[in-house]
């Protein structure tokens, strides 16, 4: 069984048996072909012996004659020479070849029989007087009103030997054939199969330290190339999920670098002497304070490792009305916003339909505005709008802030990136890339316009799906 697990042991034998077959039903089907025609040709010159008899009988005075000596020579005369010949009127034998020695004998059909119905004869084999097979034919004719029978047969041991010759020349023809099928199958399955060694060569090659390593799909056969652009989307996957990794151990060795020192720091303070209940409390909320902002920054950093993985865009999406994600994500925001007194106004179309992951893209929204309350001034205000553009749905949000600098603005997406204006504000530095990395997974884009001083705009596009 362990054969038929191998592509090479399956593609020799599918060309193997799949030829030899071939070769062996052509090889039946010519020989029948042969054999009927040489009874075929026996058969026609049996007909024509039959016809030359016909014009060989006269009638005198009344009774049927044959003129013997027209066929008294040559083969018809010599004993069982395997050419006889009978021709019986009213159940007697009025003439019968000197060949046929008794002229009683009777030529008795055996299962080869077979009925020539266009000449209106019968042909059959049989088996004549020297014991040999012998071909007959017999047709029963009216000629000067007188039932008259003729039967002419031949010898077919010549014909049997001829067929005997040509069906071991067949055998040994179809046997060498199968030997050079065999040989042409090894040969082909081997070949065949070199750019799959070559690509799995290639692929040994490949391990974690050249992971950015690709195979050229321009360089493999036209029946790898699909496979070649599976496996290299399949290492971008890996490699994404490598970097992600790495990235994420970084992040993490130095956000939480800082907090940790904190931590130990104060509880080397409050470990250097003996201490009041109060002072103990006060370094107890204080080293709180730190973790609760570690624990955020821990959270937000899974997050951004899962959809760097990929895991988003694996997710089993539905179809979504983003115009529901906008207010979900408006509604967690509004306590934020009463905190600070920001008016929140949506203006958008009733229904906007996308292919998406629900909590997800509300997640990204609620970034988004947060970010926005978060930067505005008191007693501001964020609009966010939601329409169509062709095929796309375009969301704005746009917040009467302190705006961003223009040197700044091609980094806030970036991790941890914090502007040197929002630096003692609340927030780990990675909502905007979360949300980024959110709406990259749905196949849209974000982009931020902005004036310092003015207040910025975020512009979120997803494609649209038929409603």
């Amino acid at each position: 069984m362990r054969m038929f697990q191998s592509i090479k042991a399956r593609l020799f034998i599918f060309i193997f048996v799949s030829i030899s077959a071939l070769l062996i039903g052509s090889g039946f089907f010519v020989y029948n072909e042969v054999k009927s025609m040489l009874v075929a040709s026996v058969d026609e010159g049996l007909h024509s012996d039959i016809q030359i008899f016909t014009g060989l009988l006269n009638e005198n005075k009344g009774k049927i004659e044959f003129e013997l000596s027209e066929v008294v020579s040559g083969d018809y005369a010599i004993p069982r020479s395997g050419h006889y010949y009978k021709i019986m009127s009213s159940g007697k034998v009025i003439a019968s070849s000197p060949s046929l020695v008794d002229p009683g004998f009777e030529f008795i059909a055996n299962n080869d029989s077979s009925s020539l119905t266009d000449h209106n004869h019968d042909a059959f084999t049989s088996i004549g007087p020297a014991g040999e097979l012998v071909r007959v034919m017999k047709q029963d004719i009216r000629i000067f009103d007188s039932a008259v029978t003729l039967i002419a047969a031949r010898s077919i041991a010549e014909s049997r030997a001829m067929m005997h010759r040509f069906r071991i020349f067949l055998i040994i023809a179809i046997l060498a054939s199968m030997s050079i099928i065999a040989l042409s199958g090894l040969i082909i399955a081997q070949h065949g199969l070199k750019p799959l060694r070559d690509f799995v060569s290639k692929v040994k090659n490949i391990s974690h330290k050249t992971l950015g390593m690709r195979i050229k799909k321009e360089e493999q056969s036209s029946e790898l190339r699909e496979l070649t652009q599976s496996f290299n989307a399949m290492l971008d996957r890996l490699q994404r999920s490598f970097e992600a990794e790495k990235r994420i151990v970084s992040d993490a060795s130095h956000e939480l670098k800082t907090p940790i020192a904190v931590i130990r720091s104060r509880c080397d303070v409050l470990l250097q002497k003996s201490r009041t209940a109060a002072e103990y409390v006060d370094g107890l909320h204080s080293i709180r304070s730190v973790l609760i902002r570690m624990g955020e920054v821990i959270k937000d950093m899974l997050a951004l490792a899962q959809l760097d993985s990929g895991s988003l865009e694996s997710a089993g999406f539905s179809k979504v009305n983003i115009v529901d994600c906008i207010k979900n994500a408006a509604e967690l925001a509004q306590p934020i916003a009463e905190k600070k007194n920001i008016n929140l106004v949506i203006k958008t179309e009733k229904y906007l339909w996308v292919n998406a992951q629900r909590d997800r893209l509300t997640e990204a929204f609620l970034n988004i505005i947060g970010n926005s309350i978060q930067y505005n001034q008191d007693s501001g205000s964020v609009i966010i709008s939601a329409s169509h553009s062709d095929s796309n749905a375009i969301v704005r949000v746009k917040d009467t802030g302190m705006g961003i600098n223009t040197d700044e603005k091609e980094r806030i997406f970036d991790r941890f990136y914090r502007g040197g204006s929002s630096r003692n504000l609340e927030g780990t530095g990675l909502g905007l890339s979360i949300s980024k990395s959110v709406i990259d997974a749905h196949d849209g884009s974000v982009t931020v316009e902005s004036e310092y001083g003015k207040g910025s705009e975020f512009i979120i596009t997803l494609p649209l799906i038929a409603d």
